[in-house]
């Protein structure tokens, strides 16, 4: 492919593209789980369940590389260079996903994903108390 056709390819990149490079970066990682699980050996966790009562589960975001068009590029740099999207994901105790959230751009601290998914109306909420 010649770098003018590579060009336009990216240009007529959509956020269709970057929402199918998150559901490829989920079926990986569901994968790589389903792996794992064959070989790691099985620990019943209910026996800790009484300690994370209201625990929403647990919390971890990532970069995920993204092919956005030639105008928006600049908005995905991350700080290492590479054109990313954080991801915010949360699981339950029995790894299933509960909630993940794509869409802050650039080079953000953590916390401001953070802040960003719990203004969020289906982010997950402890139980009061």
């Amino acid at each position: 492919m010649s770098s003018s056709e590579e060009s336009n390819n990216n240009d007529n990149c959509s956020e269709g593209t970057s929402v199918f490079n998150l559901a490829a970066a989920v079926v990986a990682l569901a994968r790589y789980r389903a792996a794992v699980a064959k070989t790691a050996p099985m620990v019943n966790l209910a026996r800790y369940a009484p300690f994370f009562d209201g625990c929403i589960g647990a919390l971890d975001g990532t970069h995920v590389k993204v092919t956005v068009n030639k105008q928006a590029k600049t908005d995905y740099i991350n700080r290492k260079g590479d054109v990313t999207i954080n991801v915010c994901a949360i699981i339950d105790m029995d790894g299933r996903f509960t909630y993940v959230d794509a869409g802050m751009a650039e080079s953000v601290h953590d916390m401001a994903v953070l802040r960003d998914c719990w203004a969020e109306e289906n982010f997950p909420q402890s139980p009061a108390g």
